[in-house]
């Protein structure tokens, strides 16, 4: 990857190849009188970012990954600010550091905030995402938020994490690493002054040092009350792994089978990360229940969309024949047979993505495609297309693709993040895709 553009910094040279490393590349003619020079492009180049410093830290950040925004935003700040030291002087410099500052208090305070929030809701079963699925957002017919609020009550108890103190934590953990970053820099003066001089080439070495340091800082933690900064940034990555099945939004299959592999996904993670035992047993404890009310949101959701769909003919019917429709206090939530045999059949797949966990690393990827298959069969015998036109097959088939992909890519993400210092566990966990395979498997 070209590291400067991995860090946003966009030299414009005459170069020939750009990419050999620098100080080997070749000018592609002599420089005519308008063009610029290569270190008056690279400063040109760099002075744009300090301009744009707010745009600058906006690249690559915001992502669901704490430790990922942690790197880009000490990185980046220490870049940016030894960059203003070497390009500006006086009242002008001040000038320029304080605006730094601001900008990076602001996306300090952003990042927490929104971590917390996100983290607090979920750990204690506060999370809109839970309590209602796609089906009953619809039907409930604009009384959503009431409904969740309701259903988010029963479920208020303990506060296992509290968010206000969590947000300030997150954002003293993220200082802590901006002024530890100092001496890395002081114990690579050389490769620094390197990276200021070329606008931004080798960072990628010195973003490498951040995980490290955060995970090197294991405090003596024995509570969900007293976390450090490298727990929490473990807690934000097993409580990412829930995050898609929680929030997707789709039929109710889509739903449970994404649910189920978030699950898979934490169980792993729970498995393979090392962490203190009261906070792996948090998590999962925690997690089991937030699945639980996940899952029981979507089977209600789909008993009152089939339960709609009964109430819709049944009007049509009257019209009909000129009898007085029912009101919607009318009602009645109810499953025929054929209804019910297809919600164990969801069930079913759910808790198959679910005990992917407990399959062997060495048999994962082919286990994992051939349930993939099978769930693509039951789609495509459940969704007909009304039209049985070729068109409409073929669109039908591929989203049925799409959505096999998405599950693939979504499990290697998060393997091969978790597994990156381990090559054989990396290589055994991601799903290998020949094209045109197909592996039977019956649930």
């Amino acid at each position: 990857m070209n590291i400067t553009s991995q860090i946003g910094i966009r030299p414009t040279t005459t170069i020939e190849n750009v990419s050999k490393p620098f100080g080997e590349q070749t000018l592609q003619q002599p420089p005519a009188i308008d063009q610029l020079t290569i270190e008056e492009s690279v400063t040109k180049s760099i002075l744009h970012d300090i301009k744009g410093m707010e745009a600058y830290f906006l690249k690559d950040t915001t992502t669901d990954d704490l430790t990922v925004d942690t790197t880009n935003l000490v990185v980046k700040h220490a870049y940016l600010h030894d960059q203003i030291l070497r390009h500006f002087e006086g009242e002008e410099q001040t000038k320029r550091l304080d605006e730094l500052e601001r900008i990076l208090t602001k996306r300090i305070s952003f990042i927490s905030e929104s971590k917390a929030e996100y983290m607090g809701n979920l750990m204690n079963l506060q999370s809109d995402n839970l309590y209602v699925s796609g089906y009953a957002c619809v039907a409930l017919n604009g009384k959503t938020e009431a409904y969740v609020e309701e259903e988010k009550k029963k479920q208020a108890g303990e506060i296992i994490l509290d968010k206000n103190e969590l947000q300030t934590k997150i954002a003293q953990g993220i200082r802590d690493q901006i002024s530890s970053f100092q001496s890395v820099i002081k114990t690579n003066q050389k490769e620094w002054q390197s990276v200021l001089e070329t606008g931004g080439t080798g960072m990628n070495t010195f973003q490498q040092t951040v995980p490290n340091d955060i995970r090197s800082k294991r405090t003596p933690s024995h509570s969900m009350e007293d976390l450090g900064f490298n727990e929490i940034t473990i807690l934000s990555d097993a409580l990412d792994t829930m995050r898609k099945g929680i929030h997707i939004v789709g039929s109710s299959d889509h739903v449970l089978a994404y649910l189920g592999l978030a699950k898979a996904k934490l169980n792993v993670f729970l498995e393979h990360q090392e962490m203190p035992d009261f906070l792996r047993n948090t998590i999962r404890e925690k997690m089991n229940e937030a699945a639980a009310i996940k899952r029981k949101s979507v089977l209600e959701g789909e008993s009152l969309r089939q339960s709609l769909h009964s109430w819709t003919i049944e009007n049509s019917t009257r019209e009909r024949d000129g009898i007085p429709k029912l009101s919607i206090d009318d009602l009645r939530i109810h499953q025929t047979d054929a209804q019910k045999a297809d919600t164990k059949k969801m069930l079913a797949f759910h808790q198959a993505f679910e005990d992917l966990s407990n399959v062997k690393s060495a048999i994962f990827s082919q286990t994992f495609l051939a349930l993939l298959d099978s769930f693509n069969d039951h789609l495509s015998n459940k969704y007909k297309p009304v039209d049985p036109g070729p068109e409409p097959i073929e669109r039908a088939k591929r989203a049925r693709e799409q959505v096999k992909e998405s599950m693939i890519n979504d499990w290697n993400t998060f393997a091969q993040k978790l597994f990156s210092s381990n090559e054989q566990l990396k290589k055994d966990y991601t799903v290998q895709v020949n094209p045109g395979d197909k592996i039977n498997r019956t649930v």
